[in-house]
């Protein structure tokens, strides 16, 4: 059997179905708190993100105090702040990457 074949059976079948106002708002319901719980996961993820940011860039400042300080030479204080410059990187992106979900899950 053909694949429009079957989902047009599958549509006029769906067609059939008849809910009661009971129902929909169950789902209705559902679909609130479902969509309520997501929005806390994001809003958390996109927090642990933002203060691990700020944990690194809390570091470059501390590091290049250091340097004027004479405490860290210049070769270590370069890759280190390379490595940090990266990983602030890496966590920016997936901050814009979770933003960008979460813009499309509404369209």
């Amino acid at each position: 059997m053909r694949e429009e074949v079957i989902a047009e059976k599958f549509a006029q079948a769906l067609g059939r179905l008849n809910f009661g106002e009971d129902v929909l708002q169950w789902v209705s319901t559902a679909l609130r708190e479902s969509h309520a719980d997501q929005r806390k996961e994001h809003d958390a993820v996109i927090a642990r993100l933002q203060t691990e940011c700020e944990r690194l860039q809390n570091r470059m400042h501390a590091m290049y105090i250091d340097k004027l300080d004479g405490s860290v030479d210049r070769s270590f204080h370069t890759q280190m702040s390379e490595q940090r410059r990266a990983e602030r990187e890496k966590l920016m992106q997936e901050i814009t990457l979770h933003q960008v979900a979460d813009d499309c899950h509404f369209n």
